[in-house]
């Protein structure tokens, strides 16, 4: 659907939902760019536009939803409404579509694009690498991309002192500086725990 046609939904009242992912991008060619080709984004950046002001533009409501708490309650409320709606939806450009299986090629090819210099490579790789750890501690998830000890390793409690504390335990002066018993890294390489606090 383009823009134009929600005026047509507007002049008959069609009570049609438009949800829009909006990330200001062009998401999945940006991706295809990066995993099929191997290339960098390129040209892949939108002017960003509120949709919301659009649909009451055109004498139609609109609704933005911003918290992921609140989508089920706003979702609900939109549908109620008569007539043409657009839902606005803010997500992460950052955010990669894994598809069911990924296949090593693929990982080949994102990799070669995150090396060849793709912008924000840096919060693209935490987000993914992120997103892994979290879905392998569900029992339903197939943790394909996720090695087994990793993804067991994910799903261990984390010891008290891992969240954000300024010390290892045993130590009773703060750690950043201190590498442990037996620990080759030089002072504060911020490699292990015994270097620096993780941040959580």
């Amino acid at each position: 659907m383009q823009l134009g046609d929600f005026l047509t939904a507007v002049q008959h009242d069609l009570p049609i939902k438009i949800v829009v992912a909006k990330n200001n991008s062009l998401g999945l060619i940006k991706w295809e760019q990066m995993v099929f080709l191997g290339n960098p984004e390129y040209g892949v950046n939108l002017a960003p536009i509120d949709f919301v002001k659009f649909a009451e533009a055109c004498g139609a409501r609109g609704m933005c939803i911003t918290d992921p708490r609140s989508c089920a309650d706003q979702m609900y409320e939109a549908l109620s409404w008569d007539g043409p709606v657009i839902v606005e939806c803010l997500v992460d450009q950052h955010e990669p579509p894994l598809p069911a299986k990924v296949k090593s090629h693929q990982v080949q090819k994102l990799t070669e694009a995150l090396v060849q210099g793709t912008p924000n490579r840096n919060r693209i790789a935490l987000q993914m690498v992120k997103d892994m750890l979290d879905e392998s501690s569900f029992a339903a998830s197939p943790a394909h991309a996720v090695p087994r000890k990793i993804g067991q390793a994910a799903a261990r409690p984390r010891p008290r002192w891992w969240a954000g504390s300024a010390t290892v335990p045993g130590a009773s002066t703060p750690s950043r500086g201190r590498a442990p018993r037996g620990c080759r890294a030089r002072p504060g390489c911020r490699a292990c725990p015994g270097c620096r606090a993780y941040p959580g």
